[in-house]
């Protein structure tokens, strides 16, 4: 079956025998200093969600709760948006011990508010569970990018809205843009690229909310900047980097991440896909040291890039 989509910077292309070079490879070691200073022994440490906040947002601000990996909650001016829900106890078709949870998802199906939209970013397994969305989705309106919309169709899902990058559409108040990102999807061994993956802004009166998803770095978050503007409160993800031989291209270090956060101009950036499944070689608490690190190197305040505990809600105001 051939590939149909592609992503917009040319970059080495990794098959299966690349992932078993990986596989049966020592471990990549992190070649940088870790200070103790910037190690926090609780940044692994689930804390107890705040549900009377969750369930009466504050409406001045922009509230970003972490459920886990690449899970959030978004709450604006009175809008439940969750994005990438994954909730089970593994992110793979089966359950393998090597990708279960190492720590429980802050919010449940029966915990969660009343939701108003669903994103999607892609099919990976570690973004899209089948059991979650199945239940969500019937009726909850949906958005994903091109491809997933037929197969979301045949578990349920009954307001499903497809998009290509650089589309966007208004739905009650909140306008939605799909933003390239540097990736790519899978499910099966034969599915390669056969839909599409993407990172969504959200904007309200001004206000811009970028979710990344999954992304290697490319220049393209200059592009998104210049087309949409800077934006307020960005979610991107700081983990599953090593080898970088192998993820550098579909999957972003903490450095690169900093980056991304100064490409597209955010005041506020949040931490994600880190510190839940055991995806890749680093240790689950190597990626916010690096990141940490790195701000300070760039005298960037550790304030404008947070590190969520899971569970954590963090107030931004608007």
């Amino acid at each position: 079956m051939p590939e149909r989509f592609r992503n917009l910077h040319p970059h080495p292309i990794h098959r299966f025998r690349h992932f078993l070079k990986w596989k049966f490879s020592p471990p990549e070691a992190c070649d940088e200093d870790l200070p103790e200073e910037l190690k926090n022994p609780d940044d692994l440490v689930p804390v107890v969600p705040d549900h009377e906040a969750i369930q009466d947002p504050d409406k001045s601000s922009i509230q970003v709760t972490w459920i886990g990996h690449a899970s959030f909650l978004v709450q604006i001016a009175g809008r439940n948006l969750l994005f990438d829900p994954v909730l089970g106890e593994h992110c793979a078709p089966l359950p393998f011990p090597s990708l279960k949870r190492r720590n429980p998802a802050a919010l449940g199906l029966k915990t969660l508010p009343r939701i108003d939209q669903l994103f999607l970013s892609h099919n990976h397994y570690d973004h899209l569970e089948k059991s979650t969305v199945k239940t969500l989705g019937a009726n909850i309106p949906t958005h994903v990018p091109q491809g997933l919309a037929g197969w979301l169709g045949g578990l349920g899902v009954h307001e499903c809205h497809e998009y290509g990058w650089w589309d966007g559409k208004s739905v009650k108040g909140l306008r939605i843009s799909c933003v390239p990102s540097q990736h790519f999807s899978a499910r099966g061994p034969h599915d390669r690229n056969r839909t599409l993956w993407c990172g969504w802004v959200i904007e309200l009166e001004g206000t811009r909310f970028y979710f990344v998803g999954d992304t290697g770095y490319a220049p393209l978050f200059t592009d998104i900047r210049k087309r949409l503007g800077a934006m307020v409160v960005s979610i991107i993800p700081i983990g599953a980097y090593r080898p970088r031989w192998f993820m550098k291209p579909v999957h972003v270090d903490p450095r690169e991440a900093l980056q991304i956060h100064l490409d597209v101009e955010s005041r506020f950036s949040i931490a994600s896909h880190w510190g839940t499944f055991k995806l890749t070689d680093e240790p689950l608490e190597e990626p916010p040291i690096l990141l940490r690190k790195a701000m300070l190197e760039r005298k960037i305040d550790e304030e404008r890039f947070r590190i969520p505990r899971v569970g954590e809600t963090l107030k931004i105001p608007i």
